[in-house]
């Protein structure tokens, strides 16, 4: 009996041995296709003849980049799954909006590949569910990226249906294609680690085969179940079933929705100790026709304002400034007799709580910094009177948190109960040969833009017949922001334009090193009340321009600046200053390029 159990160790040793090497194989294998492809690409780039053939290399160089960042991230949940640190991080999240985003990513990919891609989301959905969206999302990309890949025409179709049962519902994800399929089998192997089915046929096919494991467990941990349906060289059908709490049943209107909003004769005061936000202010609510704004730096000078006799409709008060803070500057507004002005919070606060906070101090509304149109437009329109959408949501029973996290584990005879609501079909008999068409009231998908097309930071335009001695001349443009880490698309979602952009980023020249110079100041008095202030106006300026890590570290000194956490800004101030000193060697680099220009 010893030597049975020392040659079953010995053998789970070889077996632990072998897949050790079988794993170094395949990963450096996986790894190393993507690398040579962004250094191979990277060299054609610095060779290329012209502006075109340098944005083709570019667009391969971002999609090897973004296969190997699937591999890694494959790779790091893989193995948090297997040591039992994957969490589930369960939080409110609407679900409508995640699986309709979900369809729109992918929709490009289908396009291009010339298939016919369909989804429809459940209209029975509740409007907010609880649990972890993110690895739900994680899931279903896996799921539509699959059905691209391995399809090579014909139909994929994406559904989404719920089954709503008391505190819970039963959310149905399925994704249907016309491609390869897998042999019966092959089934079992799918959901091995580092397993591709079929190497010989998917040799142009990218991946590790960790997509469809870590599918497996994540949806294992969530106490859901992966069925699957498909005929070799016909298609394909995934389908995960996952029970969540019900947060919120329905949103309901009660007023019709208008996106229009006109500010004309309407007298507006901006009250913001940072002139950038006060430019930007001025800026977005001109797009509406303000023809009647007015601005101040400070909760005194508003005071003065009012004080003076001065009339208006609407105030938008920041509240991290200096001296008199806008809930203070409020409170004080509110002892002038007939004083009825509404009055928003418009604040870079905007974590979870700050809107009710301020709406507990009294404030009518609640902006946060960067200002989104969209609910700058809900907020005009609620505070003069005019048609706006306000929805009402079902009450829910309150429980506490470990009762809420409760795992909700799906029946083990679930495909029968599946099949009522998705037609799901048994290995070997024929897939439907009609798809259903999107129904009419499902948004139809818009391609998203195309985020491959960046031009060279090199000018490129030089001789190719004999060498150059000169160094290739920089361009400090928009692609040159880009490449430097700038989130432009939300930039300009915000701003609306470059010249905004560009008139923006230069205010942010002209006073972001004093501002920078005041916050060494007050470190190095301990002053931390004025360093928050400082360090907040630095985040919000940040985040208009799309210099979201500066905005995030500098987020980070706020919280604890506020805290008085003096010894935590001191030992986190170099992960700030160099980041800084970064992104201020970017602005001044573009700047010069549009003073050249002008």
């Amino acid at each position: 009996k010893m030597i049975q159990q020392l040659e079953l160790a010995r053998e789970e040793a070889d077996k632990a041995n072998r897949s050790k090497t079988d794993f170094l194989s395949s990963m450096s294998h996986e790894i190393r296709t993507p690398l040579n492809a962004i250094v191979g690409f990277s060299d054609c780039i610095l060779e290329a003849k012209n502006v075109d053939e340098a944005k083709e290399n570019a667009k391969d160089i971002i999609s090897a980049s973004q296969t190997l960042l699937e591999i890694v991230n494959g790779i790091l949940d893989i193995s948090k799954i297997e040591a039992g640190k994957m969490e589930i991080v369960n939080k409110k999240y609407n679900a409508k909006q995640i699986f309709y985003d979900l369809a729109k990513l992918i929709t490009p990919r289908m396009q291009d590949k010339g298939l016919d891609f369909t989804y429809e989301i459940d209209p029975n959905l509740p409007a907010m569910l609880y649990g972890d969206s993110a690895n739900i999302k994680k899931i279903v990309t896996n799921f539509l990226s699959n059905a691209c890949k391995y399809t090579d025409h014909g139909f994929v179709r994406y559904e989404v249906h719920s089954v709503n049962l008391g505190e819970y519902s039963r959310i149905i994800i399925s994704v249907e294609d016309s491609g390869r399929g897998i042999k019966k089998e092959a089934i079992d192997k799918m959901f091995t680690r580092f397993q591709r089915l079929e190497e010989d046929r998917n040799t142009t096919i990218e991946g590790t085969g960790l997509g469809l494991a870590i599918t497996k467990q994540l949806a294992e941990l969530m106490g859901g179940k992966v069925i699957v349906h498909t005929i070799y060289g016909k298609g394909s059908k995934f389908t995960v079933v996952l029970n969540q709490k019900i947060e919120q049943m329905d949103m309901k209107e009660k007023v019709a929705f208008t996106e229009h909003l006109d500010l004309t004769d309407v007298k507006i005061l901006i009250v913001d100790d940072a002139p950038l936000n006060l430019k930007v202010a001025v800026k977005l609510f001109e797009k509406y026709q303000a023809n009647h704004i007015d601005t101040c730096s400070s909760g005194f000078e508003c005071i003065d304002k009012i004080r003076s006799g001065e009339q208006y409709d609407l105030i938008f008060l920041d509240d991290m400034m200096p001296k008199m803070s806008g809930v203070e500057t409020y409170h004080e507004l509110q002892k002038y007799p007939n004083f009825h002005v509404p009055i928003v919070a418009l604040t870079a606060n905007a974590i979870t709580g700050m809107r009710e906070k301020y709406l507990s101090e009294g404030f009518q509304d609640y902006l946060a910094k960067p200002i989104e149109q969209t609910e700058l437009i809900r907020v005009c329109n609620r505070l003069l009177g005019r048609e706006y959408t306000t929805t009402s949501m079902d009450p829910v029973k309150e429980e506490n948190v470990e009762e809420k996290n409760k795992v909700i584990p799906v029946e083990t005879n679930i495909e029968e109960l599946v099949s009522q609501y998705v037609e799901l079909t048994d290995s070997g008999e024929e897939f439907p040969t009609t798809i259903s068409t999107m129904p009419q009231e499902i948004p139809t998908t818009e391609p998203v833009s195309n985020q491959a097309d960046i031009l060279p930071v090199v000018d490129l335009n030089l001789p190719s017949t004999t060498p150059s001695t000169t160094a290739p001349t920089e361009v400090y443009d928009r692609d040159y922001l880009a490449n430097n880490g700038v989130d432009f698309d939300k930039a300009l979602e915000l701003l609306g334009d470059m010249d905004m952009y560009d008139m923006t980023i230069q205010d942010f020249l002209a006073e972001v090193e004093d501002k920078w110079n005041r916050m060494k100041e007050y470190l190095a008095t301990h002053n931390m009340e004025d360093y928050a202030v400082d360090v907040h106006s630095l985040k919000s300026d940040c985040k208009y321009l799309g210099f979201m890590h500066l905005a995030e570290i500098a987020y980070d000194h706020e919280l604890h600046s506020k805290n008085n956490d003096v010894e935590y800004i001191k030992d986190h101030y170099s992960e700030l200053e160099t980041e800084y000193n970064r992104v201020l060697s970017v602005v001044k680099n573009y700047a010069s390029q549009l003073k050249k220009e002008s």
